[in-house]
């Protein structure tokens, strides 16, 4: 649900299905395992924020999965964001996107849209962050020359082989692997085991197979 207070427009996601939230939940799970494999404590692990709603000066939104490092309080931002879609378009997806690291004033550090299509049998992961700015003009309006804008960092697409191909069943992945930056996530420098979470072609095979055929 998405809430604009200055002109009073409420966007309303339709009642999300089995497979909208199996798409962001069991991706996210990933990050869960990691933690647990690494070693961190339960209470020093990220903390799983589900749909919680935040505000930006003039409207509100909620997230289809958040998390949050322990540094941060309650009612503070979440480092990282998942929203996902089935019916959604890709382009409300980024829209999304956009809202999440502009309205939190760059507290959140990533955004992972999901875009299911059923038609191609084709997952698609895009990863926002906030970057520096590609051809700024600096204006009486616009006088930051250092301003951060919303951007697209990485596109990983994992589709899976029709019937009629040489390896029928199986999946091709293209922009992997999917890279998510400790420091981005936990806001402190990892300490060894720990580090960057790496979504290797293997890994996403599997999320997609799940995702498809279980």
């Amino acid at each position: 649900m998405e809430h604009h207070t200055d002109t009073g427009d409420l966007i309303i996601k339709l009642m999300p299905s089995e497979k909208h939230g199996s798409a962001h939940i069991n991706l996210a799970e990933e990050i869960i395992e990691k933690q647990i494999n690494w070693g961190i404590p339960r209470e020093n692990r990220l903390k799983g924020l589900g749909g919680t709603t935040f505000h930006g000066p003039s409207s509100s939104k909620e997230g289809d999965t958040a998390y949050r490092p322990i540094s941060r309080t309650i009612g503070d931002w979440p480092t990282i964001v998942f929203e996902s879609g089935l019916s959604e378009g890709l382009a409300r997806l980024r829209v999304d996107a956009r809202w999440w690291l502009i309205n939190s004033g760059g507290d959140v550090k990533i955004v992972l849209i999901i875009s299911v299509k059923p038609a191609q049998t084709r997952l698609l992961i895009e990863k926002w962050c906030l970057s520096p700015a590609t051809n700024l003009r600096v204006t009486r309006a616009n006088s930051n020359p250092n301003a951060l804008e919303p951007t697209k960092m990485q596109e990983v697409s994992i589709t899976r082989n029709p019937a009629n191909t040489t390896q029928p069943g199986t999946y091709t992945v293209t922009g992997g692997p999917l890279v998510l930056e400790f420091q981005s996530l936990y806001l402190r420098a990892p300490v060894a085991p720990e580090g960057d979470i790496i979504f290797t072609t293997a890994i996403l095979i599997v999320w997609a197979r799940y995702f498809w055929e279980a």
